[in-house]
């Protein structure tokens, strides 16, 4: 047990600490001359010393991230990687669709986390609503099967959202001044111009 302790990173110092400081004490309290410590708790032992999560080197909570790259570890003592105020990276189904949290194996997390920083679960192109019914009448990534909603309510998927689950807006953005418009004005003001410089 002592080597395995080593092997974990622990000091000699360190893995005599963890296994006297969590033996299981069975004669008279504290270590007496029969018994020592008690009886050694290897699993204990190791948990005493093994490296918390945040600095393991190894990714903990399956979201392709680990240690310092993953939004979970505020600091190298956390001992998890999951974080309560990320939805896409805290270990629940937020959004009760059978999916947990981003992960980097396709079709194992849920649809909607693009990243374990992602802000929902439930983005619109995979919230089970019709988001742009002006537009169409098409719901999410995969007519809302993802979410849950019954066949009869499942509809084709929305072109907005297809291999987008993440996409938090099922519209089609507007054009922000672009085409043809802005195009014929200045076409408008050349002609005028040319026509002002004809003999």
């Amino acid at each position: 047990i002592a080597a395995l302790l080593l092997e974990l990173g622990a000091t000699p110092t360190e893995a005599r600490d963890a296994l006297t400081g969590t033996a299981l004490d069975i004669e008279a309290p504290g270590p007496d001359r029969d018994s020592g410590a008690g009886i050694l708790e290897a699993l204990a032992a190791a948990a005493d010393v093994a490296p918390a999560a945040c600095e393991n080197g190894l990714d903990d909570d399956a979201d392709g991230l680990s240690d310092g790259a993953d939004p979970g570890c505020d600091d190298a003592s956390d001992d998890s990687e999951r974080s309560a105020a990320l939805p896409c990276d805290d270990g629940a189904d937020n959004d009760s669709d059978g999916f947990i949290d981003h992960s980097p194996t396709p079709g194992v997390g849920d649809p909607g986390c693009q990243s374990p920083s992602s802000a929902r679960e439930n983005p619109q192109c995979q919230d089970g609503l019709n988001n742009d019914p002006g537009q169409d009448t098409l719901i999410d990534f995969d007519g809302g099967a993802s979410a849950g909603l019954p066949l009869e309510q499942q509809t084709g998927p929305d072109p907005q959202c297809v291999d987008k689950p993440w996409l938090d807006r099922e519209a089609v953005p507007p054009s922000g001044g672009c085409g043809i418009g802005p195009e014929l004005l200045l076409l408008g003001l050349a002609l005028r111009r040319l026509r002002g410089r004809a003999p």
